[in-house]
């Protein structure tokens, strides 16, 4: 029977699809777990023969294997391209491989919000179009142009209408990076920076501050050993001095302390963080594919009303490690394995 067991455990293997073989907070999670794991690349995969090269992980020991396909996948690369995801949930099955879109869409994902009670929470938006600026900054003054597919706050600019003739760009800073009289010589700049790719505008919400800086809020959402939605963690990131992005950020702290601090109730925020952060991951989850874990970033305005910035699909956890609690950097880590055994028992 112990032996059945042992095989069984063998076949029923997690595999973590990753774009390196090494993930050293991964591995450190990987040694005390019972189940099997193999890490591989998505050029590792042998299509014909069914079966995947990587590190495969067993009692505590790594060697270099070709396995069959595994159980469960655990998708840990950040793109938009999803053919291998794809070509995988044909061999084992659409729910058995989660974090199936990584690299989220902020036009698409606000599209599906907008469309639900969540709508409240989010600042207007558009897709990017010339023609529309001119009317929208008329009646918004301030707007954020970011690229609807970027990350670590690249790309990203605020517009603002100051005067009859006053038309200015900020990159992350306070200080406008140019200021035009002329509106069309306005748009011409703005056309330089959006190029070909596809860019959003958003609404500006003037965030509140603490210790005369901006910060937001991320909360962490995975899904636990039973296959539920959990905020996990939760922190704040606090903006440099004269700086309004804030992925420009020298401090990252509990995100209670911050709130405390900025003078905010911060028991009733935080419920209603996790609340309204807990049904962006289950509306997502129905719309594009099976996900494991999602970060959500907040702003408060003034007032303390949240407003969801951003959704990213493939959280940095590294970040949390600011926060100096090896506990929590562990419990993370260890979740989507938690998960992942989750689902190869149903």
């Amino acid at each position: 029977m112990q032996k059945k067991r042992q095989q069984m455990s063998k076949h029923l293997r997690i595999g973590v699809l990753s774009p390196s073989l090494e993930s050293p907070h991964i591995e450190n999670i990987i040694d005390n777990l019972e189940t099997e794991v193999i890490i591989f690349t998505p050029r590792a995969i042998n299509w014909r023969n069914k079966k995947v090269y990587g590190y495969l992980y067993s009692k505590g020991s790594r060697s270099k294997k070709a396995c069959s396909f595994p159980a469960v996948v655990y998708n840990r690369c950040y793109t938009t391209k999803r053919k291998t995801v794809r070509k995988i949930a044909k061999h084992i099955g659409k729910n058995k491989i989660f974090n199936y879109t990584t690299k989220f869409d902020k036009w698409e994902v606000y599209q599906i919000l907008q469309q639900s009670s969540l709508k409240h929470y989010l600042p207007a938006t558009w897709l990017y179009q010339k023609q529309k600026v001119s009317s929208l900054l008329e009646e918004y003054k301030v707007l954020i142009l970011k690229p609807s597919k970027g990350h670590f706050g690249e790309n990203v600019y605020r517009l603002e209408k100051a005067g009859p003739e006053k038309y200015l760009l900020y990159g992350g800073s306070e200080w406008p990076i140019l200021q035009r009289a002329d509106y069309n010589h306005f748009l011409l700049d703005i056309e330089t920076k959006t190029g070909s790719g596809t860019f959003i505008l958003q609404q500006f919400i003037p965030l509140a501050h603490v210790h005369h800086s901006n910060f937001d809020l991320r909360l962490l959402l995975q899904k636990n050993d039973h296959g539920k939605w959990t905020v996990s963690a939760a922190m704040s990131r606090i903006c440099m001095t004269n700086f309004w992005i804030t992925n420009f950020s020298p401090q990252i702290r509990k995100a209670v302390d911050v709130l405390l601090e900025a003078g905010f109730k911060a028991d009733r925020i935080m419920e209603e963080l996790t609340t309204v952060s807990i049904k962006t991951a289950k509306i997502l989850d129905r719309y594009l594919g099976l996900l494991g874990e999602i970060s959500v970033d907040f702003g408060l305005d003034e007032s303390g009303k949240p407003w969801i910035i951003e959704v990213n699909g493939m959280p940095t956890k590294n970040l949390f490690l600011h926060l100096e609690d090896p506990e929590l950097q562990k419990r993370i880590n260890l979740l989507p394995f938690q998960y992942a055994q989750y689902l190869i028992k149903r």
